[in-house]
């Protein structure tokens, strides 16, 4: 309930692929007569509306340069300190990545993985809050990539094929560099993000066992977090370590801007 929300000890973390707030195409007119898509508005304003002490997005988009599209901006006037992790500065101003957002100061900030694509990866940001430190992993593990174009249907499933093999062996690896990450960490943790794997997977469930899923604890349905999906997939998690207490989760199924929900987790520090 609301006590336990507005209560001293709890706090909330966002979660959230953004879809790169599905902006037109950077060169194109559009972009530049500020013609955003209905989907970009209602990302737009959740983002600008969301009060939450830690938001963690990924697939986000900042364009220093126009001040429409400067978001990292916004968000600092509204008193978030940032992380990002970005694809390397084009000289037109526009960056991609993934961001950690906190309503508390920020005293260090990893980069533990960083893709050939340079949109997803996995940094840490570690925030102290009433004087503990608290160590929040943004994550976006390796998404498939379909070109489909015009190939036959044949072409297509075995490009298909080959891109989930590849993906899911890349994530293999980047989940191995996640626990290496957790094992060595002195704080507690909260790791969320687009895992692109589905509760039970196996890469999933090599992810370090002394870490808990909030969704397990305080949730009770099957937790869609991929809008426009016919399956009710669920590829955005949020986990803990011991130390924290999960208080409730809410996936905002009502944001439909993007191509996956918000989610919104509730937790206090034991």
């Amino acid at each position: 309930g609301r006590s336990a929300e507005s209560s001293g000890n709890s706090f909330k973390v966002v979660n959230f692929n953004a879809s790169f707030i599905k902006l037109p195409r950077v060169y194109s007119s559009d972009y530049w007569s500020n013609n955003l898509s209905s989907s970009s508005r209602t990302i737009e304003k959740y983002l600008s509306g969301v009060s939450a002490d830690v938001i963690c997005i990924q697939e986000f988009f900042d364009d220093s340069l126009n001040s429409e599209y400067s978001y990292l901006n916004s968000f600092r006037n509204n008193g978030y300190e940032s992380n990002f992790l970005r694809n390397p500065k084009h000289d037109n101003g526009v960056s991609r990545g993934i961001v950690t957002l906190s309503k508390y100061p920020i005293v260090n900030k990893d980069k533990v993985y960083l893709s050939d694509n340079r949109y997803n990866g996995i940094s840490g940001t570690d925030i102290i809050r009433n004087n503990d430190t608290v160590r929040v992993v943004n994550v976006h593990l390796e998404s498939m990539e379909l070109y489909l174009g015009n190939k036959g249907f044949t072409q297509k499933v075995k490009y298909v094929l080959s891109e989930w093999r590849r993906t899911t062996l890349a994530r293999h690896y980047q989940i191995k560099q996640l626990n290496s990450y957790i094992k060595a960490s002195p704080y507690r943790l909260i790791i969320v993000g687009d895992f692109n794997e589905l509760p039970f997977s196996y890469n999933l469930s090599k992810l370090d066992d002394g870490l808990s899923n909030i969704f397990a604890n305080v949730y009770t349905g099957i937790g869609k977090t991929l809008n426009k999906s016919q399956i009710p997939a669920r590829i955005d998690h949020q986990f803990f370590s011991s130390g924290l207490t999960p208080i409730k989760l809410e996936i905002r199924q009502d944001i439909t801007g993007s191509d996956h929900y918000p989610v919104e987790g509730y937790y206090s520090l034991d």
